[in-house]
Protein backbone atom coordinates (compact mmCIF):
# COMPACT_ATOMS: atom_id res chain seq x y z
CA UNK A 1 0.00 0.00 0.00
CA UNK A 2 2.16 3.12 -1.14
CA UNK A 3 2.00 6.30 1.17
CA UNK A 4 5.32 7.67 1.67
CA UNK A 5 5.86 10.64 -1.15
CA UNK A 6 2.34 10.25 -3.03
CA UNK A 7 1.49 13.52 -4.08
CA UNK A 8 -0.16 14.92 -7.11
CA UNK A 9 3.57 14.56 -9.02
CA UNK A 10 3.91 11.08 -8.12
CA UNK A 11 0.41 9.45 -8.16
CA UNK A 12 0.47 8.71 -11.88
CA UNK A 13 3.72 6.45 -12.01
CA UNK A 14 2.49 4.62 -8.59
CA UNK A 15 -0.66 3.71 -10.14
CA UNK A 16 0.12 2.39 -13.53
CA UNK A 17 2.97 0.84 -12.01
CA UNK A 18 1.10 -1.09 -9.42
CA UNK A 19 -2.80 -1.76 -10.41
CA UNK A 20 -1.91 -4.35 -12.21
CA UNK A 21 -0.46 -6.11 -9.13
CA UNK A 22 -3.60 -5.51 -7.07
CA UNK A 23 -3.01 -2.13 -6.20
CA UNK A 24 -6.78 -0.71 -4.40
CA UNK A 25 -5.02 1.68 -1.49
CA UNK A 26 -3.37 4.84 -1.47
CA UNK A 27 -2.59 6.61 1.52
CA UNK A 28 -0.83 10.15 1.87
CA UNK A 29 -1.57 13.07 4.22
CA UNK A 30 -1.50 15.78 1.56
CA UNK A 31 -0.80 18.08 4.05
CA UNK A 32 1.04 21.63 5.27
CA UNK A 33 1.46 23.37 7.88
CA UNK A 34 -0.67 26.68 9.10
CA UNK A 35 -0.35 29.81 10.75
CA UNK A 36 -1.94 28.91 13.93
CA UNK A 37 -4.96 31.14 15.21
CA UNK A 38 -4.02 31.26 18.66
CA UNK A 39 -4.11 34.65 19.92
CA UNK A 40 -2.04 34.64 22.91
CA UNK A 41 1.95 33.34 22.20
CA UNK A 42 3.21 32.99 26.05
CA UNK A 43 7.58 33.82 24.92
CA UNK A 44 9.30 30.32 26.43
CA UNK A 45 5.89 27.97 26.31
CA UNK A 46 7.00 24.95 23.39
CA UNK A 47 4.72 22.83 22.07
CA UNK A 48 6.91 20.18 21.31
CA UNK A 49 7.47 21.14 17.36
CA UNK A 50 10.23 22.79 15.91
CA UNK A 51 10.82 26.13 16.40
CA UNK A 52 9.92 26.83 13.05
CA UNK A 53 6.67 25.75 13.42
CA UNK A 54 5.89 26.22 17.28
CA UNK A 55 2.66 28.39 16.14
CA UNK A 56 1.93 26.16 13.55
CA UNK A 57 -0.71 23.47 12.83
CA UNK A 58 -0.83 20.64 10.63
CA UNK A 59 -3.64 20.09 8.56
CA UNK A 60 -5.11 18.59 5.17
CA UNK A 61 -4.75 20.66 1.95
CA UNK A 62 -8.05 19.92 0.49
CA UNK A 63 -6.68 21.52 -3.30
CA UNK A 64 -3.98 19.21 -2.68
CA UNK A 65 -5.67 16.69 -2.01
CA UNK A 66 -8.44 16.94 -4.81
CA UNK A 67 -5.45 17.51 -7.15
CA UNK A 68 -4.07 13.54 -6.18
CA UNK A 69 -7.19 12.19 -6.33
CA UNK A 70 -8.32 13.61 -9.77
CA UNK A 71 -4.91 12.40 -11.14
CA UNK A 72 -5.48 9.10 -9.62
CA UNK A 73 -9.12 8.79 -10.81
CA UNK A 74 -7.78 9.52 -14.30
CA UNK A 75 -4.81 7.13 -14.24
CA UNK A 76 -7.32 4.26 -12.96
CA UNK A 77 -9.87 4.94 -15.79
CA UNK A 78 -6.69 5.08 -18.74
CA UNK A 79 -5.81 1.88 -16.57
CA UNK A 80 -9.12 -0.33 -17.33
CA UNK A 81 -9.70 1.01 -20.81
CA UNK A 82 -5.94 -0.33 -21.38
CA UNK A 83 -6.91 -3.94 -20.21
CA UNK A 84 -11.08 -3.56 -21.58
CA UNK A 85 -12.25 -3.15 -18.49
CA UNK A 86 -15.83 -1.52 -19.09
CA UNK A 87 -16.59 -0.46 -15.52
CA UNK A 88 -15.44 2.11 -13.21
CA UNK A 89 -15.22 0.34 -9.21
Amino acid sequence: MPGSGINQDTVTPVVQELLPKGLREIHLSSGKWRDSKMQVRREGMNFGASVEHEWSVWGVDRKRLQRVRAAADLAWDQYWHTVGGDEHV
